[in-house]
């Protein structure tokens, strides 16, 4: 649903060409153009009780690689500039009802949020982490699942804004952006990632998302995410 008065409307773009590469002189690549028109942002499971201290999972140290990654602040800065060349903003959130009726425990992923009581709605767990409130314009999706394709109505609001390339942030890479990342492949949307490079075990974790993305963007950590930041030309610039 959208949050504030702006809505979407139109239909998904005609051409199905693919993000533009941009070269240097010589030849050189140097990364993508994305056309913000064509574009939307998601911020997937960014919620208290995924990555904050005093979370439903704040025992799987969820809060302390946040923390490491610099996560909240990266996807605020990021956000922030999408919204100012007209990338359509969507919120994830993974919401069940108190008793989490609905939800099949067919995995032990389903079946640790119903012992821990996580994502209520109504609760602090399912609020987004702090910085990261829906702004005026944005809009939020719920689901109970991990892609965030799957029984929502995700692809109505990416289709009634004609958005086919989607930068895909969240938590976690190797669970729902991963899982959103496929689907997302297989509905024919090109596919993003936004990341942090960091030599560790969160770089590995990428690996299986990306074989579904069209391109992998990194940006140092702790710096402000470049893939799209305002420039002189048309589009934005992929650095």
């Amino acid at each position: 649903m959208p949050c504030g008065p702006r809505s979407a409307r139109g239909s998904l773009a005609s051409s199905s060409s693919q993000p533009e590469r941009a070269s240097a002189s010589g030849g050189v690549n140097t990364g993508l153009r994305l056309d913000p028109s064509r574009c939307a942002l998601i911020i997937q499971d960014m919620q208290n009780d995924v990555m904050m201290d005093g979370g439903a999972f704040a025992s799987s140290g969820a809060p302390q690689h946040a923390r490491e990654q610099n996560v909240v602040e990266n996807i605020r800065r990021l956000a922030e500039v999408c919204r100012s060349r007209g990338v359509m903003i969507i919120h994830v959130w993974f919401v069940v009802e108190p008793g989490a009726p609905g939800v099949t425990l067919n995995a032990p992923l389903f079946e640790g949020l119903v012992d821990s009581k996580a994502m209520v709605r109504g609760t602090w767990g399912a609020a987004p982490a702090p910085g990261l409130e829906p702004q005026p314009g944005d809009y939020i999706v719920e689901k109970i699942r991990m892609s965030a394709f799957e029984g929502s109505n995700l692809e109505i609001v990416l289709r009634s804004g004609g958005r086919d390339t989607l930068i895909n942030t969240g938590a976690w890479t190797n669970m729902s952006v991963e899982h959103t990342s496929r689907t997302a492949a297989d509905k024919g949307y090109f596919v993003i990632y936004a990341g942090s490079v960091r030599p560790s075990a969160a770089k590995a974790r990428c690996t299986a998302g990306r074989a579904a993305s069209r391109r992998a963007c990194a940006v140092q950590r702790g710096k402000s995410f470049a893939m799209l930041k305002p420039s002189a030309g048309p589009r934005p610039q992929v650095q």
